[in-house]
């Protein structure tokens, strides 16, 4: 495998078949409690270039708050396609929509 140095640290990209799906989760300070999470399909990092082998330097990935304020436009465009993949967990418990879109990404993550 190929490996980058990212902050002195040595790191690697993810292959296409070494998972289906990306959960990234906030959690609170105060108590520990799931605030909100992003389910992103391994199909959507292949898209989106975050697997790329020939291009390291794509490899890292930020996820961004959908009401972050972002200075430039590349963070704009990350933020942007990551909003159809972030969950509030509160709306998440108590959103029917919400727990259907959740089900849909997660189909779509085992359909690939």
């Amino acid at each position: 495998r190929r490996h980058i140095y990212l902050g002195g640290v040595q790191c690697r990209q993810y292959t296409s078949d070494e998972f289906d799906l990306l959960v990234g989760c906030m959690v609170s300070k105060d108590d520990d409690s799931l605030w909100c999470l992003w389910l992103i399909p391994m199909d959507e990092l292949v898209k989106r270039g975050k697997t790329n082998q020939k291009r390291p330097q794509t490899a890292s990935l930020t996820l961004y708050l959908p009401d972050a304020v972002l200075r430039t436009k590349s963070r704009r465009d990350e933020q942007t396609w990551q909003k159809e993949f972030f969950f509030e967990a509160e709306r998440l418990r108590n959103d029917h929509g919400e727990r259907e879109r959740f089900a849909k990404i997660i189909a779509r993550s085992r359909a690939v």
